[in-house]
């Protein structure tokens, strides 16, 4: 073998290991990063949940506990990449369990579905905003009470029955997510915002687990 082709030989691959170098060099810068934030996920979100959060911080002793619930809070949420950076952020979530009325016989489910969006201003931060809908569902038992009447006691009966309300709701979020596979995040939901009557706030702190 002549000296010429072994020349050949060798700067053919010393190109081929440089272009190799290339390669991979670009795949690498290519590939997102372990804590780099997916466009799209699927999370389970659990944590604490109040309701009427600007009631019970405007009232006193224990009438707070009958303006205001805290219970826990469950929902799945779904982030699927649309374009430029901004994502649909479809959600259903329940309080877990139900809410008990103040007089024990009323028991209130709160469904909220949240289509809001979301977007990654920083690699650890994902902001989520939009409309959504609370659906209200209170079940009630008839029952009879026997209650204090002047001097002796008489028969009430409570009414039976079931009730749906919906009520839109403008919704605020914010996931803080140090690690691939958890975040902390915070919940803010205005309801029915176009009236002032009427108007609160729910609010919730959760821990994201995404799969």
């Amino acid at each position: 073998m002549g000296k010429r082709a072994v020349g050949k030989r060798m700067r053919a691959v010393v190109v081929c290991l440089v272009a190799l170098g290339v390669l991979s060099t670009g795949a690498a810068r290519g590939a997102p990063s372990s804590s780099a934030p997916r466009a799209s996920y699927f999370a389970l979100d659990m944590g604490p949940y109040m309701t009427a959060v600007n009631d019970r911080f405007s009232q006193s002793g224990d009438y707070k506990s009958k303006v205001s619930t805290l219970a826990g809070f469950f929902r799945a949420r779904k982030s699927i990449g649309l374009f430029s950076g901004i994502q649909w952020v479809p959600s259903i979530g329940a309080l877990v369990p139900w809410r008990s009325g103040a007089d024990g016989f009323a028991k209130t489910f709160l469904i909220h579905s949240g289509l809001g969006f979301g977007v990654t201003p920083l690699s650890w931060l994902h902001v989520r905003f939009g409309p959504g809908l609370l659906w209200r569902l209170t079940i009630t038992n008839s029952e009879q009470l026997n209650l204090n009447n002047g001097t002796s006691t008489s028969a009430f009966y409570t009414p039976g029955g079931s009730r749906s309300v919906f009520l839109m709701t403008a919704d605020f979020g914010l996931d803080f997510r140090f690690f691939q596979s958890w975040s902390l995040g915070f919940d803010v939901w205005m309801i029915e915002v176009m009236n002032s009557q009427r108007r609160s706030i729910n609010a919730a702190a959760t821990i994201g687990f995404y799969l």
